[in-house]
């Protein structure tokens, strides 16, 4: 027989219990949507704006299609190209193709994952493919780092490569 001294402790545990917890678990971590059109803003961006080859690779406009597993960036870029990524968000490392304008595909792996509230996107090309001899060159590195703002109004990129080019680049939503 439970003394009604031992339930009054009980019930004191599980209410104390309840309310240490409650608030850590309502702090899980949500990631924020990418999904939508976003349009490039080169005033708000930092890049090298006389080198001309670069700012063409620049995508002009996104469109990102986020599932949740997934991610899928759409980019039309300046030189009339469009470019297709879709990334596995879960930290481990996939094969993975960057298509540009037919018949070029980039080969390599990625891995993709959230860090906060910030997407990482790392991603390493064997740009030596048998399939396309004209590509060959060593194996490039790029870092990718993807930020929205509060407001859900701008997305940054900051963008790193093996070579040591660096940007910053932000789109404003459509």
């Amino acid at each position: 027989m439970v003394s009604i001294r031992r339930l009054i402790r009980r019930l004191l545990l599980s209410m104390i219990t309840f309310v240490c917890v409650a608030p850590v678990i309502g702090q899980v971590a949500k990631t924020p949507d990418l999904s939508g059109t976003w349009k490039f803003n080169p005033a708000l961006s930092a890049y090298a704006k006389n080198n001309t080859a670069m700012a063409k690779a620049i995508a002009e406009s996104i469109v990102i299609i986020s599932s949740g597993e997934s991610i899928e960036f759409h980019q039309s870029l300046g030189t009339g190209d469009n470019v297709t990524r879709t990334y596995r968000i879960d930290g481990k490392e996939h094969l993975a193709d960057v298509r540009h304008a037919d018949p070029v595909v980039i080969r390599g792996y990625s891995t993709a994952m959230w860090k906060g509230s910030t997407l990482v996107v790392e991603f390493r090309s064997h740009l030596d493919d048998p399939a396309h001899p004209n590509l060959v060159a060593p194996e490039a590195h790029v870092s990718e780092k993807w930020n929205l703002s509060s407001d859900g109004r701008v997305l940054t990129e900051k963008f790193e490569t093996s070579y040591g080019y660096k940007m910053t680049l932000v789109y404003e939503k459509q």
